[in-house]
């Protein structure tokens, strides 16, 4: 139960503060959409620290895992909206679906964490630097949840 309040907590705030913060300038229902967006983003990267759910996800096959970074789309909900361009958002999605190849496919197992957090950090300054002025949140925490967390897993048993 606290694991699960500790999530949706953390879940929760960060949707506040990204949905108060673009419903100022863009807007009720935009800020909804974003701090929907958030809660899920930042919901799913702090439910993944969790030992049950890093197991679950640890016992996937490579495709799988593959598959995941790929349907994680999110990215290009901003761009629908007005909060981001295209380009932003395809070279976000490319970052994440490279690096999990990258880390599974190149990279032994005891060395992902700390190859993951490389990559994770080298994408988000190239984020920020290029990605314009709304919504820079998304790109640290897409990359920290995608790359950092779910790409940098061990070899499934």
């Amino acid at each position: 139960m606290a694991r699960s309040a500790g999530v949706v907590g953390a879940a929760t705030a960060a949707g506040l503060v990204a949905g108060t913060e673009t419903a100022a300038r863009c807007g009720p229902g935009v800020g909804a959409f974003v701090g929907v967006t958030a809660v899920d983003l930042v919901g799913g990267m702090v439910a993944f620290q969790l030992r049950p759910t890093r197991e679950h996800y640890a016992r996937t096959s490579l495709s799988r895992r593959m598959a995941l970074a790929a349907a994680h789309v999110q990215c290009f909900a901003l761009p629908i909206v007005g909060e981001g361009t295209w380009s932003a958002a395809a070279g976000r999605w490319a970052g994440v679906v490279a690096s999990t190849a990258l880390l599974q496919c190149a990279v032994p197992a005891a060395h992902r964490r700390p190859a993951g957090l490389v990559l994770a950090a080298g994408l988000t300054a190239a984020d920020v630097a290029l990605a314009g002025p709304r919504q820079r949140w998304l790109g640290p925490v897409w990359f920290t949840k995608l790359v950092a967390g779910h790409a940098t897993l061990p070899d499934p048993r």
